[in-house]
């Protein structure tokens, strides 16, 4: 009955889908099981982004909505990846390019939510420059502050005054990862291009992607470290709303 079963299924096989169990690879269940997950994921999340949009008529709307579509973009897009590991032309290095772009679009839609719900970075620069001047009268007549700053944030704290001046340089620190990863594309596509045309050879593209990822990646880590203070600084403001089980969701 196995054998019986076994040429049934091979005649189910090469009549319908036009193969044999010789192409059945780890290679190609794996490309199976990845477009099962990507599909499902996408499905999901596009629908949690139509209910979203339909029915959220909040001021955070299009931010939320924008973070969202990181779930099917980046889904799709390490699906495609997957199928093209093997492609002479290198259509994988593109695509982990555009997944990365969109990693600084939701960055901002981030940062963009987070102003919202603090009121705007008027309104949180003024309660950050009157809570500073709390802790300077607290010193002045001898009580101890309750929060611990990090060594780092100390350093920088001691350059930029706490309000206007420490939230645009927070700010700014955050905000220059996006034209990074924007220079990020185009040069990884510029050198792409000279692969393809044979203009530099392998190992001549292999050393410009190492350089421009380092770029990146220090960059990456500035804008990082921005979020961590621009954290610190405002989670005594930030209202209880459940954010970080919403986000960790």
């Amino acid at each position: 009955w196995r054998q019986r079963w076994r040429d049934l299924v091979q005649c189910v096989m090469t009549s319908m889908f036009d193969t044999t169990w010789d192409l059945i690879t780890p290679e190609n269940i794996a490309q199976a099981l990845g477009a099962l997950a990507a599909s499902t994921a996408a499905l999901i999340s596009l629908i949690h982004i139509a209910r979203h949009w339909r029915y959220n008529r909040s001021k955070i709307r299009k931010s939320t909505v924008r973070l969202l579509f990181v779930v099917p973009i980046f889904a799709i897009t390490c699906w495609s990846c997957l199928m093209l590991e093997d492609s002479d032309y290198n259509w994988a290095e593109l695509l982990n390019c555009v997944r990365e772009v969109y990693e600084a679009v939701a960055l901002v839609s981030f940062m963009e939510l987070m102003l919202t719900i603090l009121g705007g970075s008027r309104h949180l620069a003024i309660c950050l420059w009157c809570r500073e001047n709390e802790k300077q009268n607290e010193a002045k007549i001898g009580e101890k502050g309750k929060n611990w700053t990090p060594p780092l944030f100390s350093i920088v704290l001691q350059h930029f005054q706490a309000g206007p001046e420490l939230l645009q340089f927070v700010l700014l620190g955050i905000f220059q990862y996006v034209m990074v990863c924007v220079i990020y594309l185009v040069l990884v596509a510029f050198v792409w291009g000279l692969q393809q045309s044979g203009c530099i050879d392998d190992f001549a593209a292999k050393i410009l992607t190492v350089v421009i990822n380092v770029m990146k990646a220090c960059s990456c880590a500035a804008a990082l470290s921005c979020l961590l203070m621009f954290a610190h600084q405002v989670k005594d403001l930030v209202p209880s709303c459940g954010l970080t089980w919403k986000f960790l969701s």
